[in-house]
């Protein structure tokens, strides 16, 4: 579960999160001023780049250096919030491990299913965290043919790593999907 503020670590020294709440380019590598909005704005870009590579919001413009990440709309509040507070699977997971064998994935789901979990114990962003089989059904939902887990991640934000899986198909480098 991806919490909306920044963990405590990253509390210890925020420079990264106040370099990365920045918007304008013409702010060269000057950090943003030190307040809990900034440090939670940086965070909630963290997790974009975390979860996705590069979001959809951004431009790589490596002539831009040092500050080749441009960030060209505000759309990428939104999505952040549409990915805190509940369970999923990483959209990386989703994309280039799950999708190969959705139906051994699927099997894999319904045996943890079978125990009668209380707590799961992911291993990045807030753990340990209150979720029941029936949660973890849910979040694996995109599995399923004709269901998309309720949209979980934005199509926008999936561009990049659906490009990869086909590029990885194609090159030979990972087999042929089973389906």
């Amino acid at each position: 579960m991806i919490p909306e503020e920044p963990p405590e670590v990253c509390q210890v020294d925020p420079t990264p999160l106040l370099k990365r709440a920045r918007d304008d380019k013409r702010d060269g590598m000057v950090m943003s001023k030190d307040t809990e909005a900034n440090r939670i704005k940086g965070w909630w870009k963290t997790i974009l780049f975390s979860i996705f590579f590069q979001p959809s919001s951004v431009e790589f413009a490596p002539w831009e250096w040092p500050t080749a990440l441009v960030w060209r709309d505000d759309r990428w509040v939104e999505k952040v919030k549409t990915v805190q507070n509940k369970l999923l699977v990483a959209p990386i997971l989703q994309e280039l491990v799950f999708s190969r064998d959705p139906n051994g994935a699927l099997e894999y789901m319904r045996k943890l299913c079978k125990f009668r979990f209380r707590r799961i114990v992911p291993a990045h962003f807030d753990a340990p965290i209150e979720a029941t089989p029936r949660d973890l059904r849910r979040a694996a939902a995109f599995l399923k043919d004709g269901e998309d887990g309720d949209g979980d991640y934005p199509e926008s934000e999936l561009k990049l790593l659906r490009g990869l899986t086909q590029f990885l198909t194609i090159t030979g480098i990972a087999g042929k999907p089973k389906v």
